[in-house]
Protein backbone atom coordinates (compact mmCIF):
# COMPACT_ATOMS: atom_id res chain seq x y z
CA UNK A 1 0.00 0.00 0.00
CA UNK A 2 1.05 3.47 -0.77
CA UNK A 3 -0.45 6.16 1.26
CA UNK A 4 0.09 10.38 0.82
CA UNK A 5 -0.38 12.55 4.06
CA UNK A 6 -1.01 15.71 2.14
CA UNK A 7 -2.25 19.28 3.30
CA UNK A 8 -1.54 22.82 1.68
CA UNK A 9 -1.74 24.29 5.60
CA UNK A 10 0.76 23.93 8.19
CA UNK A 11 0.09 22.29 11.36
CA UNK A 12 -2.90 20.30 10.44
CA UNK A 13 -1.08 16.74 11.84
CA UNK A 14 0.50 15.86 8.60
CA UNK A 15 4.02 14.34 10.19
CA UNK A 16 1.99 12.75 13.15
CA UNK A 17 -0.23 10.79 10.84
CA UNK A 18 2.60 10.14 8.65
CA UNK A 19 4.53 8.12 11.59
CA UNK A 20 1.83 6.72 13.31
CA UNK A 21 -0.02 5.47 10.15
CA UNK A 22 3.62 3.40 9.15
CA UNK A 23 3.77 2.11 13.07
CA UNK A 24 0.48 1.03 12.19
CA UNK A 25 1.37 -0.45 8.64
CA UNK A 26 4.28 -1.87 10.58
CA UNK A 27 2.20 -4.93 11.76
CA UNK A 28 1.61 -5.93 8.20
CA UNK A 29 4.65 -5.95 6.39
CA UNK A 30 7.99 -3.68 5.90
CA UNK A 31 7.24 -0.18 5.83
CA UNK A 32 9.29 3.07 4.60
CA UNK A 33 8.10 6.68 4.70
CA UNK A 34 8.94 9.32 2.36
CA UNK A 35 10.15 12.49 3.80
CA UNK A 36 9.17 15.19 1.11
CA UNK A 37 9.13 18.36 3.12
CA UNK A 38 12.61 20.21 3.10
CA UNK A 39 12.09 21.05 7.09
CA UNK A 40 12.37 16.96 7.59
CA UNK A 41 10.29 16.91 10.28
CA UNK A 42 9.67 13.13 10.04
CA UNK A 43 13.87 12.03 9.39
CA UNK A 44 14.34 14.40 12.78
CA UNK A 45 11.85 12.33 14.60
CA UNK A 46 12.93 9.13 13.20
CA UNK A 47 17.07 10.22 14.09
CA UNK A 48 16.06 11.44 17.74
CA UNK A 49 14.26 8.00 18.36
CA UNK A 50 17.61 6.02 17.36
CA UNK A 51 19.93 8.50 18.80
CA UNK A 52 17.82 7.61 22.10
CA UNK A 53 18.64 3.97 21.44
CA UNK A 54 14.55 3.03 20.76
CA UNK A 55 14.06 3.19 17.00
CA UNK A 56 11.19 3.17 14.99
CA UNK A 57 9.87 -0.54 13.63
CA UNK A 58 10.15 1.72 10.15
CA UNK A 59 12.52 2.94 7.97
CA UNK A 60 12.13 7.21 7.23
CA UNK A 61 14.29 9.05 4.53
CA UNK A 62 14.26 11.89 2.82
CA UNK A 63 12.97 11.97 -0.89
CA UNK A 64 12.45 14.27 -4.03
CA UNK A 65 9.36 14.48 -6.91
CA UNK A 66 12.03 12.56 -9.32
CA UNK A 67 12.14 9.70 -6.79
CA UNK A 68 8.14 9.23 -6.83
CA UNK A 69 7.81 9.39 -10.65
CA UNK A 70 9.99 6.64 -10.50
CA UNK A 71 8.46 4.91 -7.68
CA UNK A 72 8.12 0.95 -8.59
CA UNK A 73 12.20 1.28 -8.39
CA UNK A 74 12.74 3.12 -5.43
CA UNK A 75 10.28 1.84 -2.93
CA UNK A 76 11.69 -1.24 -1.54
CA UNK A 77 9.23 -2.21 1.55
CA UNK A 78 5.92 -3.50 1.51
CA UNK A 79 3.98 -0.16 2.38
CA UNK A 80 4.93 3.54 1.94
CA UNK A 81 4.00 6.16 3.43
CA UNK A 82 4.76 9.79 1.94
CA UNK A 83 4.53 12.65 4.09
CA UNK A 84 4.55 16.05 2.52
CA UNK A 85 5.67 19.77 3.10
CA UNK A 86 2.33 22.42 3.16
CA UNK A 87 3.87 24.69 0.92
CA UNK A 88 5.14 23.03 -2.51
CA UNK A 89 2.04 22.34 -4.56
CA UNK A 90 4.33 20.42 -6.94
CA UNK A 91 5.27 18.29 -4.43
CA UNK A 92 2.16 17.84 -3.12
CA UNK A 93 0.78 16.74 -6.65
CA UNK A 94 3.57 14.26 -7.28
CA UNK A 95 3.09 12.56 -3.62
CA UNK A 96 -0.63 12.28 -4.66
CA UNK A 97 -0.29 10.79 -7.76
CA UNK A 98 2.20 8.54 -6.86
CA UNK A 99 -0.03 6.89 -3.85
CA UNK A 100 -2.78 4.39 -4.05
CA UNK A 101 -4.49 7.12 -1.63
CA UNK A 102 -4.37 10.11 -0.21
CA UNK A 103 -5.17 11.07 3.25
CA UNK A 104 -5.93 15.05 4.38
CA UNK A 105 -5.58 15.55 7.89
CA UNK A 106 -7.01 19.03 8.96
CA UNK A 107 -8.50 20.61 11.74
CA UNK A 108 -11.96 21.95 11.72
CA UNK A 109 -11.88 25.80 11.88
CA UNK A 110 -13.39 27.39 9.19
CA UNK A 111 -9.39 28.53 8.02
CA UNK A 112 -8.56 24.76 7.86
CA UNK A 113 -11.81 23.76 6.07
CA UNK A 114 -11.12 26.46 3.07
CA UNK A 115 -7.78 25.66 2.75
CA UNK A 116 -9.25 21.77 2.25
CA UNK A 117 -11.62 22.99 -0.09
CA UNK A 118 -8.93 24.54 -2.10
CA UNK A 119 -6.81 21.42 -1.96
CA UNK A 120 -9.82 19.12 -3.28
CA UNK A 121 -10.17 21.26 -6.36
CA UNK A 122 -6.34 20.47 -7.73
CA UNK A 123 -6.06 17.22 -5.95
CA UNK A 124 -5.66 14.33 -9.15
CA UNK A 125 -7.93 11.41 -9.98
CA UNK A 126 -7.06 9.30 -6.73
CA UNK A 127 -8.72 7.82 -3.60
CA UNK A 128 -8.62 10.34 -0.78
CA UNK A 129 -10.27 10.80 3.02
CA UNK A 130 -10.27 13.88 4.99
CA UNK A 131 -9.41 13.08 8.28
CA UNK A 132 -10.24 15.54 11.00
CA UNK A 133 -6.85 15.88 13.27
CA UNK A 134 -6.84 17.53 16.67
CA UNK A 135 -10.47 17.52 16.87
CA UNK A 136 -12.70 18.60 19.80
CA UNK A 137 -16.21 17.15 19.19
CA UNK A 138 -17.77 19.49 21.40
CA UNK A 139 -17.65 22.51 19.59
CA UNK A 140 -19.51 24.22 16.95
CA UNK A 141 -16.67 24.22 14.42
CA UNK A 142 -16.42 20.48 14.46
CA UNK A 143 -19.97 20.46 14.15
CA UNK A 144 -20.13 22.22 11.16
CA UNK A 145 -17.17 21.05 9.73
CA UNK A 146 -18.23 17.56 9.43
CA UNK A 147 -21.70 18.52 8.17
CA UNK A 148 -20.30 20.72 5.76
CA UNK A 149 -18.06 17.50 4.35
CA UNK A 150 -21.04 15.30 4.80
CA UNK A 151 -23.13 17.61 2.66
CA UNK A 152 -20.74 17.46 -0.50
CA UNK A 153 -20.64 14.07 -0.10
CA UNK A 154 -16.69 14.35 0.26
CA UNK A 155 -14.64 10.72 1.65
CA UNK A 156 -14.36 11.37 5.75
CA UNK A 157 -12.88 8.84 8.17
CA UNK A 158 -15.57 7.73 10.53
CA UNK A 159 -11.87 7.90 13.50
CA UNK A 160 -11.06 11.30 13.86
CA UNK A 161 -7.99 11.90 15.99
CA UNK A 162 -8.46 13.63 19.07
CA UNK A 163 -6.68 17.07 20.70
CA UNK A 164 -3.87 15.27 23.19
CA UNK A 165 -1.45 16.34 24.26
CA UNK A 166 -0.12 12.86 24.33
CA UNK A 167 -0.62 12.76 21.01
CA UNK A 168 2.40 15.50 20.47
CA UNK A 169 3.98 14.70 23.11
CA UNK A 170 4.68 10.98 20.89
CA UNK A 171 7.46 13.17 18.78
CA UNK A 172 10.74 11.82 18.55
CA UNK A 173 9.73 8.77 20.44
CA UNK A 174 9.88 5.15 19.10
CA UNK A 175 6.36 4.77 18.35
CA UNK A 176 4.11 1.61 19.81
CA UNK A 177 1.32 -0.25 18.11
CA UNK A 178 -0.60 -0.20 21.07
CA UNK A 179 -1.00 3.43 21.79
CA UNK A 180 -1.31 4.88 18.20
CA UNK A 181 -4.09 7.18 18.96
CA UNK A 182 -6.78 6.27 16.41
CA UNK A 183 -4.57 5.92 13.40
CA UNK A 184 -4.63 2.06 13.67
CA UNK A 185 -8.64 2.89 13.09
CA UNK A 186 -7.74 5.26 10.43
CA UNK A 187 -5.74 2.17 8.64
CA UNK A 188 -8.49 0.27 9.23
CA UNK A 189 -11.39 2.02 7.53
CA UNK A 190 -8.71 2.81 4.87
CA UNK A 191 -7.65 -0.29 4.00
CA UNK A 192 -11.65 -1.66 4.36
CA UNK A 193 -12.55 1.47 1.34
CA UNK A 194 -9.46 0.16 -0.93
CA UNK A 195 -10.86 -3.12 -0.68
CA UNK A 196 -7.32 -4.50 0.76
CA UNK A 197 -5.94 -7.19 2.69
CA UNK A 198 -3.98 -6.57 5.24
CA UNK A 199 -1.70 -10.17 6.47
CA UNK A 200 -0.50 -9.85 9.56
CA UNK A 201 3.38 -10.71 8.82
CA UNK A 202 3.63 -13.93 9.79
CA UNK A 203 -0.34 -14.54 8.92
CA UNK A 204 -1.36 -16.05 5.79
CA UNK A 205 -5.01 -14.90 6.77
CA UNK A 206 -6.04 -11.36 5.72
CA UNK A 207 -6.99 -9.38 8.27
Amino acid sequence: MRVAVISTKGGSGKTTCTMHLAQALAAFGTVEVFDMDPQGSATDWAYRAEDSGDPMDFHVRPSNVRELTHISRVQTADHLVIDTPPGLPDVILASARAADAVIIPTEHSGLDMAQVWKLLEALPDVPYGVLISKSNPRTISYREAVTELQDHDVPLFATDVRRSERVKDSFARRLRPDRLFGYDAVLEELARALGVGLAPTGSEEPR
